[in-house]
């Protein structure tokens, strides 16, 4: 998948670049022919003259040239098979599915059918177009949420972006000991340039439905409640990195890991640039343990779920990571740093 345009915005800008011309391999020294030489000087009964010197029969330079690329095809064969072994065991040729799934992950057994290709899109594309209770129950699995504030979002999205351009089946996207299936929603580069991840979960009878709040990227309250007084913490769905900024009561770098956060619906509404915040947890902690297997599977950038809260004599974008509650949009039954205890 390709990333977002907030998976740009922090990651970090050393990418490394190369300026080497192209190969074009060995190229072999063509020996100047003598033009002072006569044809019948240059003719041999059966034998030529060598780079080096050395003369060889004409029958055996053929069978040095027939085994030559006997070897050459042989290796090549030998080096595709594994080539297209490996391509397959990721999932990478037209036969076999294309899932993202986390490196290290398995496939979590379930007692229920995974839908299809067909299935997944047809519930996405339906609830994308609920305007009513029924369907939008129907549709997504709610959580804390309403079907009228799904509604609402549904009809500000259509409304701010448009309807969108590529729907794309993900497949599985399981994590946290939960079943999901991934469905990308991506709108133009030339609207919003954003992209959601449709993540279909089964309830307890095995009907599988949208996780409405994975999909809204909710934070309850919302990210921008935190610069009031009276919000002291909240559970947020973000994007988050490493990072380096240590200051205030965060200032000691041997006691603290630090990471920044960021969601592409909280922006400052002066300059509409979306606002970094900084997360910092204690090392050696359950939330720092959680984090830092999050990051050995998934690389620079992780998805999770969060509870942060405001420390005394901090700055208003940092905040300390209370708890992992997910290693995902989606919450699981269980927080994820209590598996880190």
């Amino acid at each position: 998948m390709k990333p977002t345009r907030i998976q740009r915005d922090i990651q970090s800008p050393h990418a490394r670049t190369g300026n080497d011309g192209p190969g074009i391999g060995r190229v072999a020294r063509v020996r100047e022919m003598d033009p002072t030489r006569s044809r019948s000087s240059r003719r041999g009964s059966g034998r030529r003259r060598s780079g080096i010197g050395l003369l060889i029969p004409e029958d055996q330079r053929k069978a040095m040239l027939l085994w030559s690329v006997l070897l050459t095809v042989a290796t090549t064969m030998v080096i595709g098979g594994f080539v297209w072994y490996w391509l397959r065991s990721r999932g990478g040729v037209a036969d076999a599915p294309k899932p993202e799934i986390r490196p290290g992950t398995e496939r979590v057994v379930s007692r229920f059918a995974s839908p299809t290709e067909d299935e997944a899109l047809a519930l996405v594309r339906r609830g994308l177009a609920a305007r009513d209770a029924e369907t939008v129950e129907h549709c997504f699995r709610l959580g804390e949420s309403k079907a009228t504030e799904v509604i609402a979002f549904l009809e500000e999205i259509e409304r701010k972006e448009g309807k969108p351009d590529r729907i794309e089946w993900l497949s599985s996207m399981d994590t946290d000991g939960m079943l999901l299936e991934g469905v990308l929603v991506a709108h133009s580069e030339d609207n919003t340039g954003s992209e959601r991840i449709a993540f279909l979960v089964p309830d307890e009878k095995g009907a599988w439905r949208i996780d409405y709040e994975a999909f809204a990227r909710v934070c309850r309250p919302p990210l921008a409640d935190l610069t009031k007084t009276e919000a002291q913490s909240a559970v947020v769905r973000l994007f988050i990195a490493r990072d380096s900024y240590f200051n205030g009561p965060f200032r000691d770098d041997t006691k603290w890991l630090c990471f920044g956060m960021a969601t592409p619906e909280f922006v400052d509404p002066a300059s509409g640039d979306r606002k970094v915040l900084r997360g910092y947890c204690l090392k050696d902690s359950p939330q720092a343990r959680a984090l830092e297997k999050l990051f050995a599977e998934d690389g620079r950038m992780c998805r999770v779920t969060l509870e942060i809260r405001k420390v005394d004599g901090a700055h208003e974008s940092q905040f300390q990571i209370a708890r992992v509650i997910s290693g995902e949009w989606v919450v699981g039954d269980r927080p994820l740093d209590e598996k880190h205890l």
